[in-house]
């Protein structure tokens, strides 16, 4: 959104310059069939060149359009790419933190079983992830 004011702003302006242009350019066109003394161009070749001008720029605004469309598609894209790789993380994610329960309870059980076995190293290690 906050490209949006700028980019309206930059399209009104391209637009004044066209509109611009294109006057200009009928104007040198009459101003040179006068100054060359040649009859004033008929009508229907300055429809002739607006009609061209008018096209061009519509080909322009395609282009555009159709580059804007190729940029939404891809970006369409990428998320459905990062979507999927997101899943592919929080599942076995989600696996191992909804039975860490499962673990806590089995270590609980053979704690006293195992406590007379293990290291002052473990105990801590085992106490560490008990406490985590």
């Amino acid at each position: 959104m906050t490209r949006l004011g700028p980019a309206v702003r930059r399209a009104l302006q391209e637009r004044e310059l066209r509109a611009e242009k294109r006057h200009a350019d009928a104007n040198a066109m009459r101003d040179r069939t006068l100054r060359e003394g040649a009859e004033p161009a008929p009508p229907s070749l300055l429809e002739l060149a607006r009609s061209n001008s008018e096209l061009q720029e519509a080909n322009q605004k395609l282009k555009r359009t159709q580059a804007q469309l190729i940029q939404n598609e891809k970006m369409a894209s990428l998320g459905q790419l990062v979507a999927g790789i997101a899943h592919e993380i929080n599942n076995p994610l989600a696996f191992v933190l909804n039975n860490l329960f499962i673990v806590e309870s089995g270590l609980d059980a053979l704690r006293p079983d195992m406590e007379p076995h293990l290291s002052e190293t473990s105990l801590r290690k085992t106490g560490k992830a008990r406490a985590a």
